[in-house]
């Protein structure tokens, strides 16, 4: 539906938490690659979108790419038991539950994703596909 988009629809600004879908988008990649790298043992000090520089259509795959690797992450660490230290953005240390990461995660990118099906209604895109987890699991399974 996104990439649908034409490039001055993508940039337009808008009343949301971001200015526009590209803004959102953007911090969504961030925090799921902060946090992926924070379980991963790095602790990322910028925020990989200041030195971003592609296309829409990069940024599209960057994002897809990004959620994938977190699910594979889990998907690998089957128990995800035990804690994680990192340092945040300004240098702050701390240690939190993975389990309790990943959940925030999740809550974060979940959050922003209903901004963008609201950016885009603003827009009068109509035919949206539901952001219901119960929906993604459903078409997980095989038909």
């Amino acid at each position: 539906m996104l990439s649908a988009l034409d490039e001055l629809r993508i940039a337009m600004e808008v009343t949301s938490s971001f200015s526009s879908i590209k803004a959102t988008l953007l911090h969504i990649w961030d925090a799921e690659t902060i946090w992926l790298g924070r379980l991963k043992g790095e602790s990322l000090l910028l925020w990989p979108s200041d030195q971003f520089k592609g296309t829409t259509q990069e940024m599209f795959e960057g994002v897809l790419q990004t959620s994938t690797d977190f699910k594979d992450f889990v998907q690998e660490h089957k128990g995800l038991e035990g804690t994680c230290a990192f340092k945040d953005t300004k240098g702050n240390p701390y240690e939190m539950p993975v389990e309790s990461i990943i959940q925030h995660c999740m809550n974060h990118s979940t959050f922003h994703r209903g901004q963008l099906i609201t950016l885009l209604r603003q827009f009068g895109e109509k035919d949206l596909l539901s952001t219901d987890f119960i929906t993604f699991l459903r078409h997980q399974q095989p038909s």
